[in-house]
């Protein structure tokens, strides 16, 4: 189990202003178990959102964007997974395992992409889109040593 507390600033002016990456607390737990051919582990962490800059509409219509790193996005969790079977041979041994990163395939927000586009009058719109980070991912390994 690791669990940390941060802070990550830059100071712009008189005014401290969180990074992209501050990500104020953090909290992993892993699991293993292995028994003769066997090795299973597990691994799941959190941590809270990166902050993000809003984008914000004005009553008229306007745009404009909200003070720098100042909203946090959602809580970022993710379940890894480890499978393992090794067996041994004349020369060496050889193993197949599986990988499974985000097991849950939690769609975690990332960031904020802001698109500018343009209206039939050539008036520039903006627009935001979430992403997500790291969808689930499978790996399967065949790994032969010598």
């Amino acid at each position: 189990m690791n669990m940390s507390l941060s802070k990550a600033t830059d100071t712009i002016g008189v005014r401290s202003v969180a990074r992209s990456w501050d990500q104020r607390s953090g909290l992993t737990l892993g699991l293993e178990w292995a028994r003769g051919p066997w090795h299973l582990g597990a691994i799941a962490s959190a941590h809270s959102g990166w902050p993000t800059t809003q984008l914000l509409r004005n009553a008229d219509g306007s745009v404009a964007l909200g003070p720098r790193n100042a909203v946090p996005l959602p809580r970022v969790a993710s379940l890894d997974l480890h499978a393992e079977y090794r067996r041994p041979m004349r020369l060496g041994s050889l193993a197949i395992s599986l990988d499974i990163t985000n097991a849950t395939n939690r769609h975690n927000i990332c960031c904020t992409e802001i698109d500018v586009d343009r209206n039939a009058l050539a008036t520039p719109i903006l627009d935001a889109d979430s992403r997500t980070w790291l969808p689930l991912v499978p790996s399967l390994k065949l790994d032969w040593e010598f």
